[in-house]
């Protein structure tokens, strides 16, 4: 793979609990309203270790595969183009997200793309769920 190495650490406070951040992480039905990197819209089988996922950047297919999955943790392979790791570890208002990879694209504006979708996307969900 030819590109740049390219490595971040990024967290954020959220306003969810642990178990409604895991959700938005690991349902497919989730995933496709807030995942900016073009998650098919036709898979809703559950996220489980070894699960391989086509996804787009624009015209550049990533292929992801799920290495591990905890109650607290998600580990992505990526390769074509994107060549590494991403790991999500979440906690009760909170969430952090770790990538290592080789890509031409701009990896930490994408991730921070990424957070900002998922923490726009729970407050939707948590101001839902708290209405009468």
């Amino acid at each position: 793979m030819f590109g740049q190495f390219q490595h971040s650490v990024l967290r954020i406070e959220l306003r969810a609990t642990a178990n409604q951040i895991r959700q938005v992480l690991v349902e497919p039905e989730a995933l496709q309203r807030w995942w900016f990197a073009g998650w098919p819209t036709e898979d809703y089988a559950p996220l489980t270790p070894g699960k391989t996922v086509e996804l787009w950047w624009g015209v550049l297919p990533i292929l992801a595969q799920v290495r591990d999955l905890g109650s607290d943790c998600l580990r992505w392979r990526f390769s074509q183009g994107v060549d590494g790791f991403q790991t999500w570890y979440w906690g009760e208002g909170w969430v952090q997200v770790q990538l290592e990879a080789v890509s031409f694209l701009p990896l930490g504006m994408g991730q921070m793309w990424q957070l900002w979708q998922l923490r726009d996307y729970l407050q939707t969900q948590t101001q839902t769920q708290t209405r009468p």
